[in-house]
């Protein structure tokens, strides 16, 4: 354990590691939905959509709904969200126009605390390598390629600036500072469908829903194991 000194008394902080991995979470969206809200629900919740019925490692890896356990905190680099599996083509258009009938649009959102980080149209937001199968034709293609972590993602980190006083210039360091998300800080992620949502249902899932799993990506610090 590392110290270190507050109010003249010395205090024991943990000594923490960083690893490389995204936090996910995966939801179920019914027709008709106006929202969707991912991290509200950590491991063990019920969850009907799942294999097991409640959250496993396989929908999410967030352990409290909506922050993290001191001393965990994460730093987020990038974002994507990921479809059920041969989503049908219907399905996938609905998700980026939101109410089909009046193309209304679908929006983004993620929160920390109460500031908005990143607002914007869903259609924005890359989403990992899957299959869009044509209803009619059950021909497939795929939406994206390439490995999500390398290519398939919105960068929400953002060029380190410093000042020189000695030149009364800003000069940047090339390091990239990313949207920091510390400990016990309540944070949300929703997506809005404006008008509601229209669903028919992916082969091999439940009728009139979907699945789908948003990707925060970046590096969490945790007590080292």
């Amino acid at each position: 354990m590392s110290q270190y000194v507050e109010g003249g008394a010395v205090a024991p902080r943990p000594v923490l590691e960083i690893i490389k991995q995204p936090l996910y979470d995966t939801v179920s969206v019914p027709t008709g939905a106006t929202t969707s809200s991912f991290f509200s629900q950590p491991v063990g919740s019920a969850d009907p959509g799942a294999a097991v019925g409640v959250k496993t490692f396989s929908e999410t890896n967030l352990r409290r709904a909506g922050a993290l356990a001191t001393p965990q905190q994460f730093d987020i680099y990038a974002i994507s969200l990921k479809y059920r599996a041969n989503i049908v083509r219907v399905d996938h258009t609905a998700f980026q126009n939101g109410a089909v009938a009046t193309q209304a649009g679908a929006n983004y959102n993620l929160e920390i605390g109460q500031k908005s980080y990143l607002r914007v149209k869903l259609d924005t937001i890359p989403q990992d390598t899957s299959q869009v199968v044509d209803a009619l034709t059950v021909a497939a293609d795929a939406v994206h390629s390439g490995w999500s972590l390398h290519s398939n993602v919105f960068d929400v980190s953002i060029p380190e600036e410093l000042f020189d006083p000695m030149t009364g210039r800003t000069f940047l360091t090339g390091r990239r500072v990313p949207i920091h998300l510390p400990s016990e800080q309540q944070f949300a992620n929703t997506l809005e469908y404006v008008g509601g949502i229209t669903l028919t249902g992916s082969p091999g899932g439940p009728a009139a829903a979907e699945r789908i799993t948003s990707n925060l990506w970046g590096c969490l610090k945790r007590e080292v194991q």
